[in-house]
């Protein structure tokens, strides 16, 4: 790639590093940096434009906004941070002192048929209604499945002692139909000596100009606990126990979530501070802009441990392996910044929609998807000279591919 290229992927992306670290990351490792981003980008549109929909509910259905995120992202939740806990070793030999290995591999996550959908009947819900009658046992996608009709919702709720009730409201949001989600990964392990490897992942910080900023990180240790033991260490394989964790923070920026854009507001139920924010005044859409959308952002947070015992034979130039172990993640979703929440009112027999200064909410949506599960894998890695190749499947409720390029030296 000339450095005529180098500027102008530079230029497209404006990908924001010090100085330091634009003198190690060439410029083709910086591209597949890059991917978590953007596969994360995908689906952070994806839940920013669905989630949206869901703050509708107004402020007394906190709630239930939350309740239908958790549900709606779940399989986003776990497939991601899962997908932390792959790739972390495709042996159970440890290097010698100062041996080092580094990897270029892509783990794959797939979705159980179970959380492609998820049925309301199974929650409380506090304001969050539908029709009743016609649907008795409503089941509706999450973002990783889809199905042909989806289920329209509204409010229902008390105003001065009188029940009120607003029909098809939004219809919940149809998933992307995706069986996978992956993440690539850039991995380097190190002999220390005593048997013992340390390893890292690491994605300095990178921002992504107008969309948003993402760094990855990891840390890993294993250690041949077989040497150790006297008469097995003697036997032609390789044994050891691997532990690590990984930490994954991102942030798109811009959410660009205001009631009016979803709700039609007659001014005469909007407070005399928030008519600033209507159309019939002037700069209205700066107004929102500078006090709303510039400070809305959605994060992302996710975390994984995985501890694994291994067990590995080489024959010729293949290696076969075989782990037990157990894994638990985190996905934490946060909607940073002020949002302003539309109320429901009665103005006589009329249910109107208002916004009022009440209405204003700092992170509404704050919540964190936890996951563990007890997994099982098996691997096999091609040997050539310092080159390996690696693939191997781990055997849980969120299935797990991984596959590998990688360089050895023992």
């Amino acid at each position: 790639m000339t450095m005529m290229q180098k500027n102008s992927f530079e230029e497209t992306f404006l990908v924001k590093t010090s100085s330091r670290q634009k003198t190690w990351i060439a410029p083709r490792l910086k591209m597949i940096l890059l991917v978590p981003f953007f596969i994360l980008a995908i689906y952070g549109a994806k839940a920013q434009t669905d989630v949206s929909a869901f703050l509708n509910l107004t402020k007394d259905g906190i709630k239930d906004i939350e309740t239908l995120t958790e549900a709606y992202l779940t399989p986003m939740g776990k497939g991601f941070a899962t997908s932390l806990s792959g790739g972390w070793f495709n042996t159970a030999k440890t290097h010698h002192p100062l041996g080092f290995d580094f990897t270029l591999g892509f783990t794959l996550v797939t979705f159980p048929d179970e959380d492609k959908r998820f049925k309301l009947n199974n929650y409380n819900w506090n304001v969050l209604t539908w029709d009743r009658n016609q649907y008795t046992n409503p089941v509706s996608p999450t973002i990783a499945g889809k199905q042909s009709v989806l289920l329209p919702v509204g409010i229902e709720t008390n105003i001065n002692n009188q029940q009120v009730e607003i029909n098809n409201l939004f219809t919940m949001p149809q998933g992307v139909n995706l069986p996978a989600v992956g993440l690539p990964l850039v991995q380097l392990g190190l002999g220390i000596g005593f048997g013992t490897d340390i390893q890292a992942r690491l994605l300095p910080p990178l921002t992504i100009s107008d969309y948003g900023s993402i760094d990855i990180w990891g840390i890993g240790i294993k250690h041949d606990f077989k040497r150790w033991i006297p008469v097995v260490n003697k036997l032609p394989f390789d044994a050891s126990i691997a532990v690590n964790y990984s930490s994954v923070n991102s942030v798109f920026e811009k959410m660009k979530y205001f009631p009016t854009d979803f709700l039609s507001v007659n001014t005469q139920y909007v407070d005399p501070q928030l008519m600033r924010y209507m159309s019939t005044t002037p700069s209205y859409e700066q107004n929102i802009e500078a006090d709303f959308y510039s400070k809305q952002n959605l994060k992302f947070h996710m975390n994984s441990f995985a501890a694994n015992l291994i067990v590995s034979s080489k024959l010729l130039f293949l290696t076969l392996y075989g782990s037990v172990g157990y894994s638990a993640s985190n996905f934490g979703i946060l909607f940073e910044g002020p949002y302003l929440l539309p109320t429901i009112e009665l103005d006589g027999t009329n249910v109107v929609y208002a916004l009022r200064e009440s209405g204003k909410i700092n992170n509404p949506i704050d919540i964190k998807i936890k996951h563990n599960s007890i997994r099982t894998g098996l691997g096999a890695r091609i040997n050539m000279a310092f080159i390996t190749l690696h693939g191997d499947v781990t055997y849980q409720d969120y299935m797990m591919y991984n596959f590998g390029l990688g360089i050895s030296i023992r």
